[in-house]
């Protein structure tokens, strides 16, 4: 026997008064669904509904069913194009199929995820130690670091065949890489670069890189650079940056890693905060 929480049966009765024909603008409020995706559920042919008298939308009862159907599968991840083509072909073969695909392309988001937790975990703290070093310099063993060009000086690299291939891969490979420009002030190329250990821990082994850099033992201190139509202070930037880390008494070597930290931009004018790295000469 049913338990109604009203009166009985007088309570189902009272559900009993509604409409048996559904309004567009009614449907999306009931479901919290735009017009303009029910209208693509029509395109789709998934949803059928017919012109009243006064011309507009409106939708039988027997929609409502298939619409929880529908809006079931949307938020399981399904496509709308695999939910039109399973509503009109499907069968439990199919379904069952459908449902393992989908279970494995979630567990590849939810590696894809907790990889991306890790990296915001890292740039998190990279950002802390930045900003806690202020004027400081320290000395630090930097791992080894793999670097694919990408520009030398302000020209993009001239790259074909396989070495844009492998461009393409750094690029799609963001954001577990990051972006260092490596030189002097005379000349610098700009590099997507990956640390050692991160090669296995973002499953990124299949990067080809240019060349690397060893590791090795560094002077670090902050350095920023602002860049608009006007100026570009970067050159001087890394000149001061190499004076201050000079100031430890340690013979550095002529070229530095500039790892860009975080990027600003306030009134038509670009900071560009960095981490600049100095190579201790044994």
């Amino acid at each position: 026997m049913i338990e109604w929480t009203g009166r009985g049966t007088d309570e189902l009765k009272r559900f009993q008064k509604g409409s048996q024909e559904i309004g567009i603008f009614e449907l999306s409020n009931l479901f919290g669904i735009t017009t303009e995706a029910l209208r693509k559920y029509e395109a789709k042919k998934i949803l059928q509904p017919y012109r009243g008298k006064n011309k507009y939308r409106k939708y039988s009862t027997w929609e409502l069913t298939k619409i929880i159907r529908v809006r079931q599968l949307r938020q399981e991840g399904f496509p709308l194009s695999d939910i039109a083509d399973e509503l009109e072909r499907g069968g439990p073969a199919r379904q069952l199929r459908k449902l393992e695909d989908m279970q494995e392309q979630l567990r590849g988001e939810i590696a894809y995820r907790e990889k991306l937790i890790q990296w915001l975990s890292t740039r998190q703290k990279e950002i802390a130690q930045t900003d806690s070093l202020g004027d400081k310099c320290v000395i630090e063993c930097q791992s080894r670091r793999y670097c694919c060009v990408y520009m030398v000086s302000n020209t993009l690299v001239d790259k074909k065949g396989c070495e844009l291939e492998h461009l393409k891969e750094w690029v799609q490979a963001m954001p577990f890489v990051r972006v260092c420009h490596i030189g002097s002030p005379e000349t610098t190329i700009s590099c997507l670069t990956l640390e050692e250990a991160e090669v296995e821990q973002y499953g990124l082994q299949y990067l080809a890189p240019d060349f690397m850099i060893p590791q090795q033992s560094c002077v670090v201190c902050n350095m920023m650079a602002e860049h608009s139509q006007e100026k570009d202070t970067s050159v001087e930037g890394m000149q001061q940056a190499r004076e201050k880390a000079l100031r430890l008494g340690l013979q550095l070597t002529d070229e530095a890693v500039f790892q860009m930290i975080w990027y600003s931009q306030r009134d038509g004018i670009s900071q560009s905060h960095n981490k600049a790295i100095f190579p201790i000469v044994d």
